[in-house]
């Protein structure tokens, strides 16, 4: 008897952009599982990308490799003026100082006044 293994390694595609000034940006498709879904005929991806002031991008597509290829560049294209704009600022870290995190679940309920 005959034994095939599947590869653990997953299928990855990637398409990476690099400015003249040596900026680069990344964009990474990775195939999840080995089987297709049966409802889409098509097998899922996640789709990350990544810009060098740490802003990522997540999104899940059902597609053959040519239409990821082709919503990576898309993607890609969708988020150039947050790349170019992230430039400008010399890729500082993205953050909003002026945004306040509630620590706890009693800050997101409306308290009466008194």
């Amino acid at each position: 008897m005959v034994m095939t293994f599947r590869s653990t390694i997953p299928e990855r595609l990637v398409l990476l952009e690099t400015t003249p000034d040596g900026r680069e940006r990344i964009c990474v498709a990775e195939r999840e599982g080995h089987d297709s879904n049966h409802t889409y005929g098509a097998p899922r991806y996640s789709i990350e990308l990544t810009h060098p002031n740490g802003e990522i991008w997540r999104e899940r597509h059902y597609a053959n490799k040519l239409e990821i290829v082709a919503r990576m560049a898309s993607l890609m294209e969708d988020k150039r003026h947050q790349f170019r704009a992230a430039g400008h600022n010399n890729d500082q870290p993205f953050y909003r100082p002026n945004l306040v995190a509630p620590t706890a679940a009693s800050d997101l309920m409306v308290k009466p006044k008194a």
